[in-house]
């Protein structure tokens, strides 16, 4: 049985191997680092749209927190003013469809006794009528001071309520937009742990 003697490399050819094995190791390992910079830029750019979508969208929410409620007290102030203007025009044509007194013209009624009396007792019977319309605009007057209250009562409720909703949906699309990006970034992370592994 014949025995093949042992062939040894030469040192210098196992300090080329060697040398190989690292250059291409380095080589590798450059490639991979360049990929996570491309994917890490890609993710910053990625990250800084979003961040300027959000501080859009922030800017908005404050002009609709600042514009609504007054466009809400705007809108009531019409309504109110709106209801007015009708109450006037029906009073109006009231008094424009209340029967006259007429006065006695007749210059021979006034020498007759008995329609100086009559004249007497119209006149009369017409005062009342006026006292009681005074009365009535006294007190229409003050129905309209306790009107013009309940209205500014309402606009301050309209107001508050529409300052309360618009906070609480501020805050809640304020928490939703924190969930969505840090899915997202959860996401991204996610892939890019996983594209690392089956390099």
């Amino acid at each position: 049985m014949t025995t093949h003697p042992s062939i040894r490399k030469p040192k210098s050819f196992i300090h080329m191997d060697v040398r190989l094995l690292n250059h291409k190791e380095d080589v590798h390992l450059k490639w991979k680092l360049q990929n996570i910079s491309t994917k890490h830029r890609l993710n910053l750019r990625l990250l800084e749209q979003e961040r300027q979508l959000v501080l859009k969208e922030h800017k908005r929410l404050l002009q609709l927190k600042v514009c609504e409620p007054y466009a809400t007290i705007n809108n009531t102030m019409r309504a109110i003013s709106e209801v007015r203007m009708a109450n006037d025009a029906h009073e109006t044509r009231f008094s424009k469809s209340a029967p006259a007194f007429r006065a006695l013209s007749s210059a021979k009624a006034f020498e007759d006794d008995n329609q100086q009396r009559f004249a007497k007792s119209a006149k009369d019977d017409s005062s009342p009528p006026m006292i009681s319309t005074e009365k009535r605009k006294a007190s229409e007057n003050g129905q309209l001071s306790i009107l013009q209250l309940k209205d500014l009562a309402l606009i301050d409720s309209i107001s508050q309520k529409e300052l309360m909703y618009q906070e609480e949906y501020y805050r809640w699309y304020k928490e939703r937009l924190k969930q969505l990006q840090r899915e997202k970034l959860r996401q991204k992370i996610k892939s890019f742990l996983s594209t690392l592994e089956h390099i």
